[in-house]
């Protein structure tokens, strides 16, 4: 727990890198996906899940 507030900053830097700068706004991401319907939508949700897991597998490497 004494490294509770590193792990945040370590977070909000992750997010703020990758969803704020890296990838795009909600708006372009939609806009993106919705293009080709379901299969878009289907994209977008496995590209957020392979982000999240994959961060959260990066992350979990580098403060261990």
């Amino acid at each position: 727990m004494k490294h509770f507030g590193q792990i945040i900053a370590v977070a909000c830097v992750y997010v703020g890198t990758v969803v704020g700068a890296g990838y795009a706004t909600g708006q372009e991401i939609y806009w993106f996906f919705a293009r080709y319907s379901w299969a878009g939508m289907l994209g977008g949700c496995l590209s957020g899940a392979l982000f999240a897991t994959l961060g959260a597998r990066v992350l979990h490497q580098m403060c261990s």
